[in-house]
């Protein structure tokens, strides 16, 4: 018996996500049988999300680490992986081509700045009411005291 698998629309259904920097929301992380092996889905403002594999090595520092940092701070010791979900974080997306095929890389994670992590939550009335607070005017110094 033979068939025909139409794959060219599955393909080019594919999402694809700009090379560059990205501030995404942890949406979910998804353990596996292997208890070292983990699957992030970032959300992005566009409500697309990408899911990415991770693997936790107990003996040196690695992407998950990195993610990790990124997400709760540099150095925090023991960490319940759900503690990551609704976190923000900055990605670099690099896109590669190898042996005819694209893959999305995630080539780097860093802490998401406060106010790009209060943009993608959706949180735009906040963020009126920090612009709208100016601290320009008659602060008790003067240009010449510095």
């Amino acid at each position: 018996m033979s068939f025909v698998l139409h794959r060219t629309q599955k393909y080019a259904e594919q999402l694809q996500y700009a090379d560059g920097d990205h501030i995404v929301k942890i949406e979910e992380v998804e353990a596996t049988a292997n208890e070292n092996v983990f699957f992030v889905s970032f959300k992005f403002s566009d409500q697309s999300v990408l899911k990415n594999r991770y693997i936790y090595d107990p003996n040196k520092y690695n992407p998950f680490d990195a993610l990790i940092d990124a997400a709760l701070g540099y150095g925090v010791g023991d960490v319940k992986i759900q503690d990551l979900v609704g976190k923000h974080v900055q990605i670099e997306i690099r896109n590669e081509e190898k042996n005819g095929r694209r893959y999305t890389n995630i080539k780097r994670v860093l802490p998401a700045e406060k106010h790009d992590a209060d943009v993608i939550a959706g949180d735009e009335e906040q963020l009126a009411d920090e612009e709208d607070f100016n601290i320009e005017g008659d602060d008790g110094f003067d240009e010449d005291d510095f």
